[in-house]
């Protein structure tokens, strides 16, 4: 059958018509040697490399979902594969974009996913569970010799992730050196415009944190109503899923995903029980404008689209003490739109009593039983009982799901979250699980002793204004005494000695002799007897030595600092004029250097 809409035949999703064409090449290339096939391995070669660059953009984003990645991607791999074994040129050298993809792919890894076992996985976005995938080994064994440090961390990444093998398209045995050398990816915060930016830190280790936020639109291939989705994991564990079902059953409805959307989109009344898994709108577009990247704190911003409205999220995630990080998320919105009433969703993976300033609530338990036998109850998201906001900061104490087993028990969170507004809201908290997750379910029912079941308390407040969400996570049974108020303008975490100020657009930071300013925009920002201007930057004082780095966009660094310092580097591009520091950074990778007190 042709592959071609001129045929009158519907080519499926966007991954299909791909996949087949890839399927296609490969077919020629075993024949490459045959006398009617010579001449068209030529255009295999160009068609192979044609495909890369429509599924993947200038940053190394791809079409997919991540489960879909494997569908659109994957064929296309096994042939770039064939090309380079069979010697007519090699890929992984000539395109520069197979290495940003293979970037953007590693770094949907979790920390290992305590669900399933020591293992990392991906996490799941759109149609597609939370799972392992096989792809990182065959990039590694193609970059081996085009790119050998890139190559050893894909096969690190690939052995953190169990060795996986498949046989979607011919068996992965034959195609990944297993011997191949491998490293540790040590994967920090990065952003692949056109998809997710993703902050993390303390890879590795039990602190290891990551908050992914979708805010492209060349994502589009099995796509969920999920523009401006978070998803979280904090100290090692699951905070925030997006649901991994699949197909059993669909959640592509808005209401189903950790957005915000105007009220009048959810196709229902938002304090009840959801009533479609599919309902809720989407934002018409998205477009990530902002990621910086520092030792003790990362920031991502994206705006949404629909007619005359906006929604501008910013994520930030703050680590001076990375086992006790802070998390917040703060959603405006500008347009004709704006005052309308909207409801904030976030999907949390708690279980039993909230702790809510209208006393405890439990959400009603639902359960949508295996999607694909209809004789097993299909229950919808629930919706708890309604209770008052009232202006200021406002606390809600959550209880982390415990996996594992008794005798056997995973590492595991509690967290408090913060809301934060000028006006009284009303709020509630529903519950819904589900229990399909494909191939990773006999590792679930060994883990935690019992079938897979994925479930998620489900928190929605409504209101008029901006939305401001912290979550300050701890490892269960270790709680931190923390208190959260506002002093002016400015977010205050205060816990032990040590004390958080957070701004519009930085966060100062004291702990004993450490003093921190992170500034993540563009004007000016003060604290701790430190101030910065000109654009995003990170000071850390301690006893002797200052820390500067910068990032984001190229241009001047004017800051000061308390006390008198010398730089330790006499070739480095700062100097201080009258008083100020300025710092010339030319853009790109994060810039560090150091200052001595005198």
């Amino acid at each position: 059958m042709p592959l071609s809409g001129a045929a009158g035949v519907n080519l499926g999703t966007e991954n299909m018509p791909v996949q087949q064409v890839g399927y296609r090449r490969f077919y020629a290339m075993l024949l490459s040697e045959h006398p009617m096939m010579t001449e068209r391995v030529n255009a295999v070669q160009e068609g192979a490399l044609r495909t890369v660059r429509q599924i993947v953009n200038e940053h190394g984003a791809e079409i997919g979902c991540v489960h879909y990645i494997g569908a659109s991607f994957a064929p296309t791999l096994t042939t770039l594969l064939q090309l380079k074994q069979l010697g007519k040129i090699d890929p992984f050298k000539e395109e520069p974009r197979l290495a940003k993809f293979a970037k953007f792919f590693m770094h949907f890894q979790t920390p290992p996913e305590l669900r399933f076992g020591p293992h990392r996985k991906n996490i799941s976005t759109g149609d597609g569970p939370t799972e392992s995938s096989e792809m990182l080994g065959m990039l590694g064994t193609g970059f081996r010799d085009a790119d050998p440090e890139l190559a050893a961390k894909l096969m690190g990444a690939w052995n953190a992730g169990g060795k996986p093998h498949s046989g979607f398209f011919g068996s992965s045995l034959l195609m990944i050196d297993e011997n191949a050398p491998a490293m540790d990816p040590r994967l920090g915060s990065a952003s692949f415009p056109g998809y997710y930016s993703v902050l993390r830190h303390g890879w590795g280790t039990p602190n290891e944190t990551a908050v992914w936020f979708l805010n492209g639109d060349f994502y589009r291939d099995h796509r969920h109503a999920d523009r401006g989705t978070v998803i979280m994991y904090a100290l090692g564990v699951p905070l925030s899923l997006d649901w991994g079902p699949q197909y059993a059953p669909h959640t592509g409805g808005g209401i189903m995903h950790s957005v915000v959307l105007p009220e009048n989109q959810l196709g229902q009344p938002w304090d009840q029980d959801v009533k479609s898994l599919g309902g809720g709108g989407t934002w018409g577009s998205s477009t990530g404008e902002a990621f910086v990247a520092f030792r003790t704190a990362a920031y991502a911003r994206g705006k949404m689209i629909s007619g005359g409205t906006s929604w501008t999220r910013e994520t930030f995630s703050l680590h001076p003490n990375e086992a006790y990080p802070a998390l917040l998320i703060r959603d405006t919105f500008a347009g004709e739109s704006a005052a309308s009433p909207k409801v904030f969703t976030l999907n949390l993976m708690a279980e039993g009593t909230v702790q809510t300033p209208a006393g405890p609530m439990t959400p009603p338990l639902r359960t949508w039983g295996d999607g694909y036998d209809t004789k097993i109850t299909h229950e919808y998201p629930s919706a708890g009982q309604v209770f008052t906001l009232q202006p200021g900061v406002s606390r809600l104490g959550f209880a982390g799901i415990q996996f594992g087993t008794a005798a056997n028990p995973a590492i595991a969170l509690d967290f408090d979250l913060y809301t934060i507004s000028d006006e009284a809201r009303q709020a509630h908290i529903g519950n819904w699980a589900n229990n399909w997750v494909g191939g990773a379910a006999g590792d679930f029912q060994r883990v935690n002793g019992k079938p897979y079941e994925e479930r998620q308390h489900i928190l929605r407040i409504k209101g008029t204004g901006a939305f401001t969400t912290l979550i300050l996570p701890w490892r269960k049974g270790k709680p931190r005494a923390a208190t959260v108020t506002r002093e002016g303008a400015l977010l205050v975490i205060t816990a032990g000695d040590e004390r958080y100020a957070i701004g519009d657009q930085h966060y100062s930071y004291v702990r004993g002799p450490l003093r921190a300013l992170t500034f993540f925009g563009t004007g000016r920002a003060a604290g701790e007897g430190i101030s910065v201007e000109g654009g995003p930057m990170e000071v850390l004082l301690e006893t002797t030595t200052a820390v500067l780095t910068a990032h984001g966009a190229p241009g001047q660094r004017a800051f000061t600092l308390p006390g008198v310092w010398k730089t330790k580097d006499p070739k480095a591009p700062i100097k201080q004029v009258g008083g100020v520091w300025v710092l010339d950074y030319p853009g790109g990778e994060a810039m560090t250097m150091v200052l001595e007190r005198r």
